[in-house]
């Protein structure tokens, strides 16, 4: 509420004749409203690689605010917020000033991750447009592993007010993200069975991601610069994966830029050793169709497990699941 104070203005000469008169002047005083603030964000669930970002490690990084009032003044335009170790910060500091104000959010945006120069936000429809995001990224569990940007888009923040209090952003997983699995299946006595090659089929170039809602979501739209494709090594130079009868999950991972058509194919070789030590079985297998993968969608988890079938089984066997990202549990 605005208030007003009244000043009782004297005037020098009626009091000196001793006529008391007066003048009122009214003058408006903006309320004193509180500092915009921002509570911890939540991340919607991620896995154990180290590219994951989640609600714990969030903290590592930076992200920017877009807020505008509902009469199209900019209140924030990719105000950079950072965690002070107690609470989250900005500079220069913003007041509530008595509007209502929508919000939206993107991260990480620190060095080396999501350019502001690559980012355009619509305060009409509340949504983004993200430019030159990379086709695939690598990522790893190993020790030191590659991280990768894991892009997040808020769930818009409509029509605030101060009375709203903290703002509290929820971020989804726009990127698909790839893990592979392997494992041998016999009906003979092994003593060990290898992987001396392991090549994938990915996307290259870039992409833009073009918001549709206030919500993220697989409505989304993501126009590819290209369509070609090139085999990415699953293993490091010399290194061979030796198989258990259990799945092994692969330290490489992917961010992938979400594509509605895939024709995924794997170059694929192997050794398989007899009981005494000696080579049982030798293969090498080239442009295998990978059956179950046609597309990366958005905020989706693919675990690709891959199974070398020996003796008279057959060759290799494919078993895709797909998830939700936001669905996927966060190990300790």
């Amino acid at each position: 509420m605005k208030k007003t104070l009244r000043i009782i203005m004297m005037s020098a000469a009626g009091l000196l004749m001793g006529n008391c008169s007066s003048t009122e002047a009214e003058v408006k005083i903006e309320p004193d409203t509180g500092t915009i603030s921002v509570a911890d964000p939540f991340i919607y669930k991620g896995t154990r690689a180290s590219g994951d970002i989640t609600s714990v490690s969030i903290i590592d990084h930076e992200f920017k605010v877009w807020g505008y009032t509902d009469a199209g003044s900019p209140v924030f335009a990719g105000q950079t917020f950072s965690w002070s170790g107690s609470a989250w910060t900005y500079s220069p500091s913003q007041k509530w000033s008595g509007n209502t104000i929508s919000f939206g959010a993107i991260a990480p945006t620190e060095d080396g991750c999501i350019a502001q120069d690559d980012v355009l936000y619509d305060s009409a429809s509340k949504c983004f447009t993200i430019y030159k995001i990379p086709a695939v990224q690598e990522i790893s569990n190993a020790e030191n592993g590659l991280n990768g940007v894991d892009y997040l888009v808020a769930e818009a923040l409509e029509n605030r007010t101060e009375q709203d209090g903290d703002l509290q952003f929820s971020f989804h997983h726009i990127l698909t993200k790839l893990r592979l699995f392997a494992r041998y299946h016999t009906t003979k006595q092994l003593s060990e069975v290898k992987i001396t090659n392991l090549e994938l089929s990915l996307p290259t170039g870039s992409s833009t991601y073009t918001q549709i809602n206030s919500v993220p979501s697989t409505q989304d739209q993501w126009s590819p610069t290209t369509f070609d494709t090139q085999f990415v090594p699953m293993l490091d130079s010399g290194e061979n994966l030796v198989l258990a009868t259990d799945f092994l999950q692969l330290e490489k991972e992917f961010f992938i830029a979400p594509i509605k058509q895939v024709d995924l194919k794997m170059n694929l070789s192997y050794t398989c050793y007899a009981t005494d030590g000696s080579v049982d079985k030798t293969e090498t297998l080239t442009d295998i169709e990978v059956q179950g993968i046609t597309a990366y969608n958005q905020g989706q988890i693919i675990n690709l497990y891959i199974t070398i079938m020996h003796g008279e089984l057959g060759n290799i066997n494919f078993r895709p699941e797909v998830s939700a990202w936001y669905n996927e549990e966060i190990e300790d």
